[in-house]
């Protein structure tokens, strides 16, 4: 069963929410949000909320807290903050953006999620393409040889 909490338009950088989001990310979740607690980090909180979000809605669809895992942690670029003028020297004035708009995506779910690193990805990718580099040159060594033999 998965259950799902979405907070948008949070007041910080996208850079700085996936510091915690990406430490907690396919744990259990009565031990992330001990980790989370007490995290060093101001978006820790963020994160925290969202997190016992999605648990009390799994909790309402019957779900124990105990159970459930991170499926996933999806922290996104939310929209730009409205400008508004600045006042300068000499009657002048000049536009600020407020950018640093994040949303954030928690989905909790009862089936065991691995988390793997950006660096196991690399590897397994390599391993493949590496693997259809082998079979390519076995198959052309093998119709080389029938080509030679039936001469």
């Amino acid at each position: 069963m998965e259950s799902k909490a979405i907070i948008n338009n949070i007041g910080k950088s996208m850079k700085k929410m996936r510091i915690p989001a990406e430490v907690v990310k396919g744990m259990k979740v009565y031990e992330a949000l001990n980790v989370l607690k007490f995290m060093n980090k101001g978006t820790a909180v963020h994160v925290y909320k969202a997190l016992k979000s999605a648990a009390a809605n799994a909790t309402n669809k019957g779900a124990s807290v105990n159970d459930l895992y991170i499926k996933e942690l999806r922290v996104d670029k939310g929209a730009i903050r409205i400008s508004h003028g600045h006042p300068k020297a000499r009657g002048a004035g000049y536009s600020i953006w407020n950018r640093g708009v994040t949303n954030l995506t928690v989905v909790v779910s009862d089936e065991i999620v691995s988390k793997k690193s950006k660096t196991e990805d690399k590897e397994e990718e390599k391993s493949k393409e590496e693997g259809k580099k082998e079979v390519s040159k076995t198959v052309k060594k093998t119709a080389t040889k029938s080509k030679t033999s039936s001469k």
